[in-house]
């Protein structure tokens, strides 16, 4: 096997990985499920659905109407900024950003 097969070999098995994550959200071996770095991750996940839904619809209509393109558009910085923010007003933001003594 090559190295480059090697690689798409581990991409693939990472994003499997990174769905099934995504999708059942497992609490990590070791972590108690109230800890507050675990709900915050929990929490972005709730988040970033939304966004992965639009992302596939919008790709579906790229593909119907064959618009396709290899380049991914870029975000304006304000963009991102609002994005982030996003995560910023979930409960659990509060928890990890002054966690108590």
């Amino acid at each position: 096997m090559d190295l480059l097969a090697l690689q798409e070999g581990n991409a693939v098995a990472c994003g499997d990985k990174k769905l099934s994550f995504q999708t059942h959200r497992p609490v990590p071996e070791g972590t108690r499920r109230k800890d507050p770095g675990w709900q915050f991750i929990r929490k972005c996940l709730e988040v970033l659905e939304p966004q992965a839904y639009l992302r596939r619809i919008r790709l579906e209509a790229a593909l119907e109407t064959g618009t396709v393109t290899t380049s991914q558009e870029s975000e304006s910085e304000p963009e991102m900024d609002r994005f982030l923010e996003q995560f910023k007003f979930t409960e659990t933001w509060a928890a990890v950003s002054n966690p108590s003594p």
